[in-house]
């Protein structure tokens, strides 16, 4: 064992306090900004409660879009999943598909406002959204923008979101 009242001791027994100190002080902060601040906010949150599976389909020219989402929601923070199932549509490079992303955003006074990328870094996607809480909280309307890949621009479509109850 190494003598502390040593120059040497001192130095080193300073040193493995201080990463020991710094350790711990990191996992305060760690514990305080993903624990104690997220249910602070969702304690004194008194918006719109979007969390939860929402759904959406479309069927344009005998090809059936299913659209899920599911949200979880910190006060006005959101993030989740979202899946778009592409199915009946001719075989070859746009045909049928199965697209996965990542969801994140915010929502503000029965706005939310939603950002898509794509889980899979082979198949890159992106997409945005604003959309407006309607019907008592069951549905949310607006806009889905995103890059078009048959024109290689920006595309857009409504999009009809409706709370899935099941």
């Amino acid at each position: 064992m190494i003598d502390p009242a040593s120059a040497s001791g001192a130095v080193l027994w300073g040193v493995v306090a201080g990463i020991l100190t710094t350790f711990l002080l990191f996992l305060f902060g760690l514990m305080f900004t993903q624990v104690i601040i997220p249910w602070y906010e969702t304690l004194v949150y008194r918006g719109w409660d979007v969390s939860g599976l929402w759904v959406y389909r479309q069927n344009l020219g005998g090809v059936d879009y299913g659209y899920q989402m599911a949200l979880k929601q910190h006060a006005h923070r959101l993030s989740g999943t979202m899946t778009i199932t592409k199915s009946g549509a001719p075989a070859g490079p746009r045909g049928d598909y199965v697209q996965t992303f990542g969801v994140s955003g915010t929502t503000w006074e029965g706005f939310l406002t939603l950002n898509m990328q794509s889980s899979d870094r082979k198949s890159l996607a992106f997409a945005t959204s604003l959309l407006q809480v309607e019907n008592r909280g069951r549905s949310m309307v607006g806009q889905l923008c995103y890059r078009s890949s048959g024109v290689g621009q920006v595309g857009s479509e409504t999009i009809d979101w409706t709370r899935d109850v099941s």
